[in-house]
């Protein structure tokens, strides 16, 4: 069984998100920069999901501004061999 381990992101993960991001189905493609601006100015609302420390999936979202009962999930992705 893997354990996996989920944290807040770093913002050097910002190139490694961006390659999970670009084999992920059904989503649309993103330019690499926004996962460098959620990797930098979002780290406390967006997550990566580890396996051994190599990155297998991630989150990405922000809190609402108006309401802070509220969130907002950007992009969500996770290793097709998971």
């Amino acid at each position: 069984m893997t354990n996996f381990r989920i944290r807040n992101v770093f913002e050097e993960d910002f190139m490694k998100i961006s390659q999970i991001g670009e084999k992920c189905d059904l989503m649309i493609n993103e330019r690499k920069a926004i996962y460098h601006i959620f990797t930098k100015f979002f780290k406390n609302t967006s997550l990566v999901l580890e396996d051994n420390k190599n990155i297998k999936g991630f989150l990405i979202g922000f809190i609402s501004q108006e309401n802070n009962e509220n969130a907002y999930i950007h992009l969500l992705c996770i290793e097709k061999e998971l």
